[in-house]
């Protein structure tokens, strides 16, 4: 029997990777990394989703603990390594084209907003924000259908326990290391015959370690955040104006 110790984690905690740097060197044979293992190519009518992910990047992004370590500790040890997603492009792609339309519609819609709303109010703080929407609402659609609405081979947490399953599969002892949002979904997929050990994030998500995890990199997410807008509304108003 396989046995599978499924951290989940909160992908902003400091907290949780430390604890995945120790796990890592508790002798596993492989790895699974919630993430995309390649960078995507985007074809021509998805470039709204690159051009979205490039703004996450540059601000939520910020947030993300960098799991780096982690992936140079795993080839030290000759560890296999997978990944749930084969590039970024594949969680656009899992989604029907109603969503996808929806998605491109929300994202150009809000940016448009944010222009016009920071036009008339001439507060360009408050339009940073809609900017913000821009980038969070059409993501926050994709996951939710991805996680909660999409069914079968749809479905993200059944795509990465499968990932799981086949590492399973190969190697006697695996750590898959993902979002604690996703772990319930992941274990009630998994096989019967795998052993499957649970482990949580060393603190919540509205803790005060936590609050500390986040502050510095929110400030600078921010602040790239507004001179990104900035730019769009300067550049808008040259060319319309």
């Amino acid at each position: 029997m396989s046995e599978v110790v499924l951290k989940g984690e909160i992908h902003t905690s400091s907290g949780d990777l430390g604890e995945e740097r120790q796990l890592l060197k508790e002798g596993f044979d492989a790895v699974v990394f919630e993430g995309a293992e390649t960078d995507p190519e985007y074809r021509f009518y998805e470039g709204w989703f690159n051009l979205l992910i490039i703004l996450f990047a540059a601000t939520i992004g910020h947030l993300y603990q960098d799991k780096t370590i982690l992936r140079d500790l795993a080839e030290v040890q000759d560890m296999s390594i997978s990944f749930t997603r084969e590039s970024d492009a594949e969680v656009l792609r899992n989604t029907p084209v109603l969503i996808h339309l929806l998605a491109a519609v929300l994202f150009y819609a809000i940016i448009l907003a944010s222009i016009i709303g920071g036009t008339v109010t001439g507060n360009l703080v408050s339009g940073a924000f809609w900017l913000l929407g821009a980038v969070a609402i059409p993501l926050l659609l994709i996951r939710i259908y991805n996680t909660k609405l999409g069914k079968g081979s749809k479905n993200r947490d059944g795509i990465i326990a499968n990932v799981i399953g086949d590492a399973a599969d190969d190697h006697d002892r695996v750590i898959a290391i993902v979002g604690a949002a996703h772990a319930p979904g992941i274990k009630a997929r998994l096989p019967d015959e795998i052993d499957v050990e649970y482990k949580s994030p060393v603190y919540g998500v509205f803790s005060l370690k936590h609050g500390r995890d986040v502050l510095r990199p929110a400030f600078t997410g921010f602040a790239e955040l507004f001179l990104i807008y900035l730019i769009i509304f300067y550049t808008t108003h040259s060319v319309l104006l």
